[in-house]
């Protein structure tokens, strides 16, 4: 009886031990394991944009809010030069114009500078505001007629045709960015990436 008991004890005790190791092991393991999914989708398109299929964005006019690792340039001025494609560096120049509050000027030099950039090709035009739609209707730097409550108009390369999308940014979506900032530039992000996806 007491051998029986002495033998129960050391099975417990073995137990005891295994149970101990284990969970040692297991929250060891729990505490250094790198956390998974540390990036959103907004952080891979800007991935996408920055390494995979280079893009060089520029801004202009009013100010537009990216998360940090997006690189990206805000330009005073409208020029070929500026606008121009170095095929060496990117695959694409993206063009934003951005007057939600009817703040931008654009002169006719402007509009017809973009104008020649578009034809030429390798440039992508958004727009956003709506103070501008008939001076970019009239030098056809986008022809669709915008939606009702459409606040942007866009000419991309769109499955390597030139495309005219309007409503890509709606009233709706501007009463939520006054609220969240970094929304439009994440919108405006994912439309650049689904343009770009299309064309390779």
């Amino acid at each position: 009886m007491k051998q029986a008991k002495k033998k129960n004890t050391i099975i417990i005790f073995v137990l005891g031990i295994i149970l101990l190791i284990t969970a040692f092991f297991g929250i060891k393991m729990l505490i250094s394991k790198e956390p998974e999914g540390g990036n959103d989708t907004y952080d891979d398109n800007i991935e996408i944009l920055n390494e995979i299929h280079p893009v060089k964005i520029l801004v202009y006019g009013e100010e537009l809010y990216f998360r940090d690792t997006l690189k990206y340039e805000k330009i005073t001025s409208i020029s070929a030069e500026v606008l121009e494609l170095d095929e060496n560096a990117y695959e694409r120049v993206v063009l934003v114009i951005n007057d939600l509050n009817g703040t931008v000027e654009l002169t006719e030099a402007d509009y017809e500078t973009i104008g020649t950039v578009l034809k030429k090709g390798g440039l992508d035009f958004y727009y956003y505001g709506t103070s501008k739609f008939d001076k970019i209707r009239e030098h056809e730097l986008c022809n669709s007629e915008p939606a009702e409550d459409a606040v942007s108009m866009t000419s991309a390369l769109y499955y390597k045709r030139m495309a005219n999308f309007n409503g890509l940014w709606t009233e709706h979506d501007n009463e939520i960015g006054k609220r969240n900032k970094e929304n439009q530039g994440m919108i405006l992000v994912a439309n650049i990436v689904r343009c770009i996806k299309s064309n390779n």
